[in-house]
């Protein structure tokens, strides 16, 4: 049997160790390679991160000031303003300052006013002056009419009795004083941050109205303004006539019935509103006269059996 010489195996020997650290090195190579492209990830990683944190901040940035500005521009476009003041109603009155339920928002000092008028609008002008000043104290300024918000006037008409007056919302109480032509945004101011517990009369908050409660107080105040409006228009129509009359007077001295003729045609095309009203009125009387004239002549049971017996 033919047996490999002693130099062969040697040679066979080198050249499987030869294969061995060959197959070490690739390996050993393959190794450093991999952990030399995980460093450069990760350094890439950290070079990508160092850069992405300034653009993060600024779109956090710019969120942030989108959110504000959208919550300014929403709450504007829900409450308006009127001289500077927000203008709440009975939407907007308890959302906003929080009355019944903890006030978070912090103080309100509001302005109760019914119907245009000088005194309200001076009492406006007041509180608007001292709007900035109550704001860096932490108040806020406002006013609520009552033509506009029935149902918030209902709610506070234990609290206020007479208008313009102003109302300091604080720490769950009411405090509330007339304002008067002499006061203005210092004395207001002074008020509503010093002495509202000396100079105002305290009450408790009262609570939001029911649901009957608030459709009472629209019907109440919807009758008590077209009250107040036919009122006026009815004093309007008085001076007119009264006015008219001399001048129908005059004319029918000077010129006679032609001349009276002109002069009221002249009168009713000048005031047409207030003699329309006179013509409904007058129209209304007739048709109120007919229908009692209607009921109490209409034939009866009673009085039919009357007439037959006594024809029979």
């Amino acid at each position: 049997m033919f047996l490999p010489s002693s130099r062969g195996r040697d040679d066979e020997i080198c050249s499987r160790k030869e294969s061995i650290k060959l197959i070490t090195y690739t390996h050993a190579s393959d190794v450093d390679a991999r952990a030399s492209l995980g460093t450069n990830e990760r350094t890439n990683e950290r070079v990508m991160s160092a850069r992405e944190r300034p653009r993060r901040a600024i779109a956090l940035v710019l969120a942030l000031v989108s959110i504000v500005v959208f919550s300014a521009l929403s709450v504007l476009a829900v409450v308006p303003t009127v001289d500077g003041l927000p203008r709440l109603n009975d939407e907007t009155f308890e959302r906003e300052t929080q009355s019944s339920t903890g006030q978070t928002t912090g103080t309100w000092v509001v302005l109760f006013e019914r119907g245009p008028s000088a005194r309200s609008a001076r009492a406006r002008r007041a509180l608007t002056e001292a709007r900035d000043e109550l704001l860096e104290s932490g108040a806020v300024a406002a006013s609520v009419d009552a033509e506009e918000s029935p149902e918030t006037f209902d709610r506070f008409r234990l609290v206020v009795k007479t208008t313009p007056s102003v109302v300091v919302l604080r720490s769950g109480r009411a405090y509330v004083r007339e304002v008067t032509s002499e006061d203005d945004g210092t004395s207001l101011e002074r008020f509503a941050r010093l002495t509202y517990a000396e100079e105002g009369a305290e009450h408790d908050i009262p609570p939001p109205l029911t649901f009957i409660q608030k459709k009472f107080a629209r019907v109440t105040t919807r009758i008590a303004v077209s009250i107040v409006r036919l009122y006026a228009r009815t004093d309007a129509l008085g001076h007119t006539l009264t006015k008219d009359y001399r001048a129908v007077s005059r004319a029918w001295s000077r010129g006679g019935y032609k001349a009276a003729r002109d002069v009221l045609s002249k009168a009713m095309e000048t005031s047409s509103s207030e003699y329309g009203l006179l013509f409904m009125l007058i129209g209304g009387v007739f048709v109120v006269t007919a229908g009692i004239l209607a009921v109490v002549t209409f034939p009866t049971d009673s009085l039919n059996q009357a007439k037959k017996t006594k024809t029979e």
